[in-house]
């Protein structure tokens, strides 16, 4: 099912707190990273920068795309961030626009391992965030890039679930 008009333009405002580029620090993400459950990162850009200050997320969610341009460096840098035999490395089908079974499977694996998890989207994983929304334990925070703005920052807790589970259902024509 294809996103309708006015859904996209709810999924583009923010989820959560931007923090504008130019605010984006080390010191402003750390403090989240510091109190979460699970630290989730969600899109190249933002994993490559939160690993640049030293962040490493328990989940990692790439594409190999960034702004709609094919960067494979881009997963090479974040895969050797990483203790590779310390991480658990998944793969997903994820078409845009979409939140595919496959995508909600490898979610849900990725949330309970004890690993690090890089899973690598063949597709798109902007919309995964959702997923990560409506099943992250409690405490749980989501990085996500917001293009030309800033960094999204989603602390997981009932409002957001109940949200995330909104535009789920809508998503899939529920």
């Amino acid at each position: 099912m294809a996103l309708d008009d006015e859904l996209a333009r709810e999924l583009k405002k923010p989820l959560g707190v931007l923090i504008p580029n130019e605010h984006v620090t080390y010191e402003n993400l750390q403090n989240y990273a510091e109190k979460s459950a699970k630290t989730i990162s969600v899109g190249d850009c933002t994993c490559i920068r939160l690993i640049a200050f030293g962040i490493i997320p328990h989940i990692i969610v790439i594409d190999g795309i960034e702004q709609r341009n094919k960067n494979v460096h881009s997963i090479t840098a974040i895969e050797s961030a990483l203790e590779l035999e310390e991480s658990l490395s998944l793969s997903c089908e994820n078409t845009a626009g979409n939140i595919s079974s496959d995508s909600l499977g490898k979610i849900k694996l990725a949330l309970v391992s004890t690993k690090k998890v890089i899973l690598k989207v063949n597709g798109e994983e902007d919309l995964l965030t959702l997923a990560f929304c409506w099943f992250a334990p409690d405490n749980s925070i989501i990085f996500y890039g917001q293009p030309n703005s800033g960094m999204v920052i989603i602390e997981v807790n009932d409002m957001v679930r109940i949200k995330a589970e909104s535009f789920i259902r809508r998503i899939r024509g529920e």
